[in-house]
This record gives structure tokens, sequence and C-alpha cells, in this order.
């Protein structure tokens, strides 16, 4: 079949079809289309999105754990030795915890408001050099070194 035949039969077929049709087949086509290129962009730019606040704001770019049976990291010589490392602008320690925090507004034993939460202690001084919460404090002020 040579490319004339398949034109006329094409042009054949549209003439003679329901334009409902070709018009649900050309609504059916774009929105495809829409879906494989724009939605996969959108869903790639929330990830980055994610990824570049994560490493901002909450971990940075290394996040160094204690081991399986241990609750810190106490060897002060392996954090000196990441800190003299070239490209390494600085390491923050991180204390997480949970906590039960309960609230009686009244102190009458009635209406107490309680939740879990995780509580996280940081260096204020190191913490700086290594995310940027400190740059999106909209009113007030960051904590200092003698905050408790």
């Amino acid at each position: 079949m040579n490319i004339k035949t398949s034109f006329f039969l094409a042009y054949t077929s549209i003439k003679r079809g329901s334009k409902g049709t070709l018009m649900m087949t050309i609504l059916i086509m774009t929105l495809a289309y829409v879906n494989l290129v724009f939605i996969s962009s959108i869903f790639g730019g929330i990830v980055e999105a994610i990824n570049h606040e994560s490493i901002n704001n909450q971990y940075s770019n290394i996040v160094i754990e204690p081991k399986i049976d241990k609750r810190y990291i106490d060897n002060k010589e392996a954090i000196q030795l990441i800190d003299t490392i070239t490209g390494v602008v600085g390491s923050s320690a991180h204390y997480i915890d949970k906590a039960l925090i309960s609230y009686d507004e009244y102190n009458d034993g009635n209406n107490i408001k309680s939740g879990k939460w995780v509580i996280k202690s940081i260096d204020v001084e190191n913490e700086k050099k290594v995310t940027e919460i400190h740059d999106s404090i909209i009113e007030g002020s960051y904590l200092e070194s003698t905050d408790r």
C-alpha cells in the first residue's frame, strides 16, 4: 500500500464516521500526551522541591546515626575527622527523643490536653552552618546559644 492510498482511506473514514467519535479520539489522544509529558514533569518537580527543602531545612546532606544499640555517637574523633574533609562546611549534632506533653489550662485536673511529640535538640551555632532554617524566620529571632 502506498501513502496516497493510506491518506485516501483515512479521509473517507473520517468523512463517513461520526464527528463525535473523531472529537473524542482527538481529546483522548491529547489527554494521553499531556499525561505522559506534563504530569511526569510536575511530579519530578515536586520530588526535587521536597529533596531541596529536606536538605536545606531538616537533614542537610549527610545524616550519620548511632548504632542500633546506642543512643549517641560518642566518638568525638570521628566527628572532628568529618569536619576536616575538603568541602565539608560543618557538622551539627541532633538529639531526638519522644515525649508526652500534657497541658492543664486551668490547673483543675479537668480538660487536660496532651499529645505525643518528637523533641529535637540542636547546637545552635553549628546548626546555622548546615541548614538554612535561621534564614526562614519571618517574625522574632532565631535561637541564640544562651537560649534554653
